[in-house]
């Protein structure tokens, strides 16, 4: 719940609303194991109740699948696998170098997106 709040409007001058608006955040995280397969996910919806002055991503999802010790086990501890991260469309702030303050800004729509990631992780526990 946000009242008086302070931001930079559309032309990047300092506001104050004395308007209440609220920023309601539902998330869920789930970590799941099976034998050295491990999954971790997060999401996120946020909706916001009010005034549009405070820009965030509707849904926001991180999920990680790895297999934990797939590799020579008892020389390395290792992690293999892939991580993806997707956040829906939405109007970020823009970002004014003058005053090295971010504002709003209603032109450039940041598209949803999906990026996947392959990973590697290694920790030598003993090294001669």
């Amino acid at each position: 719940l946000l009242t008086n709040y302070i931001y930079f409007d559309e032309n990047v001058v300092p506001q104050q609303t004395d308007k209440t608006f609220q920023l309601l955040r539902l998330g869920l995280n789930l970590n799941y194991k099976v034998w050295r397969f491990n999954t971790v996910n997060n999401v996120y919806y946020n909706a916001l109740i009010g005034e549009n002055l405070f820009r965030v991503p509707t849904w926001f999802v991180n999920s990680r699948v790895y297999c934990e010790d797939c590799l020579i086990k008892k020389l390395l501890h290792s992690q293999i696998g892939f991580e993806f991260h997707y956040k829906s469309d939405y109007f970020a702030d823009g970002y004014m170098p003058v005053t090295k303050q971010f504002h709003l800004q209603n032109d450039f729509l940041v598209k949803s997106y999906l990026i996947a990631d392959v990973f590697a992780n290694f920790q030598v526990d003993t090294f001669r």
